[in-house]
């Protein structure tokens, strides 16, 4: 599978990769509502954020509107971590909203990659067939 493919693949069911625990009423955010939610950004950073691979949105189990950052990569890598986590804090910035950031990859990461994620608060995520494999909790970004 290649990076394109992973990516359709989080578009068309984002739920496969957000665990039910984590976020509920998940959906994809596209054309004109992507381009809304980066108005507040300054140039640079509204290209940035427009190179972001998909953005989700949903709901925590206690009703809180949060967005999600999903960046495909078949194996990840420490560049697609950092990647992951300047565009969460660009969605943070932009929305005013909690963002968690994911990496979804479609191979198994090395533990030493899992930790460097973790400590960027990025979560990896791999599709399986009984639902997302988290390699670490779902940490967030939050409004300051």
């Amino acid at each position: 599978m290649e990076n394109r493919d992973l990516e359709r693949e989080i578009v068309a069911q984002p739920r496969a990769f957000v665990r039910r625990k984590d976020m509920t009423a998940v959906r994809t955010i596209a054309g004109n509502e992507r381009y809304e939610l980066s108005v507040h950004l300054m140039e640079a950073e509204e290209a940035e954020l427009d190179l972001l691979e998909v953005i989700l949105e949903g709901s925590t189990h206690e009703g809180e509107h949060v967005y999600a950052t999903a960046e495909a990569s078949i194996t990840g890598d420490h560049h697609v971590i950092t990647r992951a986590y300047t565009r969460a804090l660009l969605l943070v910035k932009a929305t005013g909203s909690r963002v968690l950031a994911l990496v979804v990859g479609d191979e198994e990461p090395q533990q030493q990659l899992v930790a460097f994620a973790q400590q960027d608060k990025v979560t990896l995520s791999r599709r399986r067939r009984a639902g997302a494999f988290l390699h670490a909790p779902l940490a967030s970004f939050t409004p300051t």
